[in-house]
């Protein structure tokens, strides 16, 4: 998934290190960002794509995902920086999550013929839902319900941290 071409490169403060994901309207990098004194904070950076830039309902979706992300705390969704744009390319600055997306780990599970213990199942399966519980009641500072619907749940959009957290 790492093309040279798109990891170690400046992308206004960050340095984009590796590519993470790639979508038909977005890439997402894993990144740095460097500041003042040595200041430094591994992100993930999600870019729209110069080809879908110029479609209005593409943009629309990254500023409406970044205007909801904004209000959301909880420990099992990635927590949204900044939104903004370099140049003529949007993009969002997010929380850098380690580990693994579910999809490796059902893959292993399914090549090894191994599955999953329930109790993994579970704890998994109730972490989303309490990200997504959070997500789908999040109200704006005046409480007024935001309305969001998450529209891409799949198991490579699920990360497991090292220490078994979603």
């Amino acid at each position: 998934m790492n093309d040279p071409a798109l990891q170690h490169r400046r992308f206004g403060k960050y340095l984009l290190i590796e590519v993470l994901g790639k979508g038909a309207n977005a890439h997402v990098f894993r990144a740095v960002q460097s500041g003042a004194m040595g200041f430094r904070k591994e992100v993930a950076v999600k870019q729209i794509l110069p080809h879908v830039a110029g479609k209005e309902s593409v943009v629309h979706g990254l500023i409406n995902e970044a205007r909801i992300s904004g209000y959301l705390r909880h420990r099992n969704v990635v927590e949204v920086y900044e939104f903004d744009q370099v140049d003529d390319t949007y993009y969002l600055a997010m929380e850098y999550v380690p580990g693994f997306p579910l999809s490796a780990i059902l893959g292993r599970s399914h090549r090894r013929s191994t599955p999953l213990p329930p109790s993994m199942i579970a704890a998994i399966a109730a972490q989303m839902c309490d990200g997504l519980h959070c997500a789908h009641g999040a109200c704006d500072e005046n409480g007024r319900h935001l309305g969001m619907v998450h529209r891409d749940i799949k198991p490579g959009n699920v990360m497991r941290r090292p220490d078994g957290s979603l």
